[in-house]
């Protein structure tokens, strides 16, 4: 879950910046934008910029982190049958006498 602190962080840093776009018609601010905005000013901007992307973000956050989780589920889920294959031949041969317990010779 770190990355989704480290998200949150980054959203809270940008705020500010998207909020002051957003109140410009979307378009990009210039050099300075904020040296001489108020902090009532400033703080407008942030909650207007989280209010806007946050959504966006949990949702995209959500969608990378179940497919990360459903491909690694996949992948662990694959190698729980073969294992069980394995497990099914080496009976099967059991079954045919080959599967018998192998005795190991050791020198002393």
């Amino acid at each position: 879950m770190n990355s989704l602190f480290s998200l949150r962080a980054l959203l809270n840093a940008l705020a500010p910046l998207v909020g002051a776009e957003a109140e410009l018609g979307n378009r990009a601010v210039s050099a300075g934008w904020a040296t001489e905005a108020k902090k009532d000013k400033i703080n407008k901007w942030s909650s207007e910029g989280v209010a806007l992307v946050e959504e966006e973000l949990k949702t995209l956050f959500q969608r990378e982190y179940e497919a990360e989780y459903n491909e690694k589920m996949r992948r662990v889920c694959a190698l729980h049958v073969v294992l069980n294959l394995c497990d099914s031949y080496v009976h099967d041969l059991s079954d045919l006498g080959l599967g018998g317990p192998r005795t190991t010779m050791t020198q002393s």
